[in-house]
């Protein structure tokens, strides 16, 4: 699925990889009590033996997103990686991610009910300083979209698009594996894409 705000693409699927909780007893986390988290010491977290058929499956995922959403011949390629682990009452504040082109998520453990929240700069009436009444908030006239996540799931985005999480309600921890991408080839062709045909 693509969700498509303001031709701002945002990738959500499902990946078919079972992490072991057990694993994470081999990471080393520093425990961050502005927001209620512990953060893996290592930033390279994709680099370990046991999560190869991941990074695997990750690198794809890029692939495709490349070719088929962007629809560009550069490579994206993964930066940095690491782990999250968010306990009860811990959040994530409104941030983005600097130093990266495509940031992605992939989730561990999701307790019921949880959102990634994306915030961005409504265009459809920039040009407009009107105070509407709004019977219903879409796609098009809102500021803010909530994407439902679960266990699995697999989100690519923009990494200048600012997100938030909300309050951890729940006793299970919420842990998630991010990363960043930049991007490599050969640029300056200076062929750009005309029109669209529809």
């Amino acid at each position: 699925m693509i969700h498509n705000i303001q031709s701002i693409p945002i990738l959500q699927e499902t990946i078919p990889f079972k992490f072991n909780l057990l694993d994470l007893n081999n990471i080393e986390f520093t425990f961050k009590p502005n927001n209620n988290n512990y953060f893996s010491n290592n930033t390279q977290i994709l680099d370990l033996p046991n999560l190869t058929n991941l990074k695997l499956l990750i690198e794809q995922k890029l692939k495709d997103f490349q070719k088929k959403v962007l629809g560009i011949e550069q490579e994206l390629y993964i930066t940095e990686s690491w782990i999250t682990k968010t306990l009860k009452d811990g959040s994530h504040t409104i941030h983005n991610h600097p130093n990266s082109m495509f940031s992605g998520i992939f989730y561990i453990q999701v307790p019921d009910k949880s959102f990634l929240n994306f915030h961005f700069e409504n265009n459809l009436f920039q040009w407009f300083n009107f105070t509407f009444n709004y019977s219903d908030f879409n796609e098009f006239n809102s500021k803010n979209l909530s994407v439902s996540v679960k266990e699995n799931d697999f989100i690519i985005f923009p990494s200048w698009l600012e997100h938030s999480v909300d309050i951890n309600s729940s006793t299970t921890e919420r842990i998630i594996l991010g990363f960043n991408t930049f991007v490599k080839g050969t640029f300056g062709n200076n062929k750009y894409p005309t029109r669209l045909i529809l």
